[in-house]
């Protein structure tokens, strides 16, 4: 076999570790600078991308990789096709190097060394494992760079998450997880998690092996099934029985089926019927039914002739078999059909109601039922059967903080899951916005009422707006606004042009065109006095004042850069804080104005850190010591003092 070469491709020191390298384009070239601004890797290169830990270079359509100093650190150059990154692992696609050919080979780097590894194809990691090829034959990798099979296979499927199907000297098996082979085995039909013991599938048969790879149960059956709750259904001798872990039979095979059917229980087929027997092979009942189905929770639906019925897991009935069908689409509940109509039993095999509704929904967060009969009336029940409300309403919506909107005739009320009345069928809508309180509308008006039915805020606005600090604002007419306390009480009269929403116990408001700042209590921070205003970010809010001048104000309604042809942006800024800002000027064109802005940095203080000239400023978070900024239709970098550290030729 072709030997191919351990090697490192480059060892790392601290210094290459910790140093940063910024790309930069002149001329339609790409190159790097570090923090000072000085040219680390001259402007040669088609592109230039940041990948996981090194740069991903491209020079004549191909690939190259480099490292935080700018040094190519595989130096045959340009032989790469394709390069992907995975945490940890490098691999590449050459076609120039005879010795490495036209497939994937991968590259590791540990402890700031880089390792090519000995394969000449690599996938991508499935569940930790990836395939990979030494002279056209297979093994499988794990993440750690450590090589899972000793010997080299002939063919090998993708990684499953438990096996892989492989072929190794003409037989076929698979591939375990920790590196095992398992050979000479057809199919495998399960892991070992949930009872020790795979059911596999051989030329002789089906059997059963353990962990070490050893037969626990010989391979001698025509058909098995999976051991649940310590017995496994198997065929021999064209009969089907139930077999333990050791392979005694704990019901012999003279069955004609056989099937796990959950919770420990197990259906028998003698003849046509089916009886139920538990998992030592004991019977639990002849065998009466034409169909037993799965158990959910502790029930199961059988069937009798054409009709159906439902079991619990001793044999007993829970309900009768009568009915046209029955599920278990309710939890807790056993749902029952008799032509289109439908009635319900508890789990307990306890008749809630009879088949007499359209429909039955269950409200499980209020444990209420829904009753539905034709002409889509509705009415209430609880889990016992008794009737909250009798189906004759004409809608009824699902209960919503424990209150549901009841109507009829075009009217609506409030119901609560008790069937107390909380506001009687009167009003044009009921809507519940928040836990504390219901909306009604009486007309086109709006009002208030809290959880007890007592109407707080009477129906004379067009709609109100809850704050976070439960604050109510009150509109009218589109455009006169006001504020009320969580218990109705009037706070700001509406007479206000606008009342923003409060964020962290302070909002704007407008009064004649004119902005002010309000706290919780509705006490004036700032009186109006602004032309425009911005929201708070990191504390601090952009005004506009007297048309063109342009400020910054804080939380305390302290003005902490006073008001100038400033224009409108709030950034923030990792290192000292700052906020950017715009200088605009206003230039004419064939007396059509337009704007030209410039931006710089400035404190939470107002202190300009770097004064209003760029174009724009890409501030994100200096996450790496520098940001990009733009200027006369080129760009360059600041440091996070703002100093201009480069910029385009």
């Amino acid at each position: 076999m072709k030997q191919i070469i351990y090697y490192t491709a480059f060892l790392f020191n601290c210094a290459c570790l910790t140093a940063q390298i910024y790309p930069i384009e002149e001329n339609g070239k790409w190159g790097c600078i570090d923090q000072t601004g000085k040219i680390i890797v001259s402007p040669e290169y088609e592109s230039i991308e940041k990948t996981d830990v090194f740069f991903r270079v491209m020079k004549q359509g191909k690939y190259a990789l480099m490292d935080s100093t700018g040094k190519l650190i595989l130096r045959d150059w340009p032989v790469f096709e394709l390069v992907r990154m995975y945490p940890g692992w490098i691999l590449i696609r050459g076609t120039e190097l005879a010795t490495w050919g036209k497939n994937q080979i991968a590259f590791r780097y540990v402890h700031g060394e880089l390792q090519r590894l000995p394969y000449e194809w690599f996938e991508l990691f499935q569940f930790g494992i990836a395939r990979a090829k030494i002279d056209g034959r297979y093994t499988f990798v794990d993440t750690s760079g450590k090589r899972l099979t000793d010997s080299l296979l002939d063919a090998a499927d993708p990684f499953t998450g438990v096996w892989a199907r492989i072929e190794f000297r003409k037989q076929k098996g698979f591939f375990y997880k920790d590196g095992r082979l398992l050979l000479n085995v057809n199919e495998v039909f399960e892991d070992f998690t949930s009872s020790g013991l795979a059911l596999v599938r051989t030329s002789a048969g089906y059997g059963f092996i353990d962990s070490s790879f050893q037969f626990a149960i010989a391979p001698q059956f025509s058909n098995a099934r999976g051991f649940r709750s310590g017995a496994a259904c198997v065929k021999f001798n064209g009969h089907w029985g139930l077999m333990d872990r050791s392979g005694k039979f704990l019901a012999e095979p003279k069955f004609n089926l056989l099937g796990s059917r959950g919770e420990g229980l197990f259906a028998y087929q003698i003849g046509k019927k089916f009886g139920l027997m538990d998992s030592v092979g004991k019977a639990i009942t002849d065998t009466l039914f034409d169909e037993i189905s799965p158990f959910t929770e502790s029930a199961a639906k059988v069937c009798i002739g054409k009709k159906y019925g439902a079991i619990d897991t001793r044999g007993q009935w829970l309900v009768p078999p009568q009915y046209d069908d029955v599920n278990f689409r309710i939890k807790d509940f056993i749902s029952v059909q008799s032509g289109r109509k439908q009635g319900l039993y508890s789990k307990r095999g306890v008749l809630i109601a009879d088949t007499l509704y359209d429909d039955i929904i269950f409200d499980s967060r209020q444990k209420v039922f829904q009753l539905v009969l034709a002409k889509k009336k509705i009415g209430l029940m609880d889990v016992d059967g008794r009737k909250i409300l009798e189906p004759e309403y004409d809608n009824l919506s699902g209960f919503i903080y424990g209150l549901a909107r009841v109507v009829l005739n075009g009217k609506c009320g409030v119901l609560d899951s008790t069937g107390k009345w909380l506001a009687p069928i009167q009003y044009d809508d009921i809507t519940f916005n928040r836990e504390e309180w219901i909306n009604f509308k009486t007309g086109d008006r709006q009002g208030l009422m809290n959880r007890t039915g007592e109407i707080i805020i009477p129906a004379l606005y067009d709609y109100f707006v809850f704050t976070a600090n439960d604050l109510i604002i009150a509109v009218t007419n589109e455009e006169h606004y006001g504020l009320f306390s969580p218990g109705g009480m009037a706070l700001l009269d509406t007479v206000y042009d606008f009342i923003d929403n409060f964020k962290s116990g302070i909002a704007w408001v407008r009064q004649k065109n004119l902005w002010g700042l309000i706290d919780s209590s509705a006490s004036w921070i700032v009186t109006p006095q602004f032309d425009k205003t911005w929201a708070f970010e990191n504390g601090l809010a952009w005004f506009r004042k007297d048309h063109d001048s342009y400020g910054v104000i804080d939380r305390s309604g302290t003005i902490v850069l006073q008001p100038k042809k400033y224009f409108e942006t709030l950034q923030d800024v990792a290192g000292p804080t700052a906020i950017g800002g715009k200088n605009c000027q206003y230039i004419n064109d064939y007396d059509s104005g337009y704007m030209r802005c410039s931006w710089g940095l400035l404190n939470t203080r107002g202190e300009w850190i770097l004064k209003p000239i760029y174009q724009s400023i890409e501030v994100g978070k200096f996450e790496t010591g520098l940001a990009k900024v733009r200027f006369d239709e080129k760009w360059g970098y600041i440091d996070k003092y703002g100093k201009l550290v480069w910029y385009q030729k």
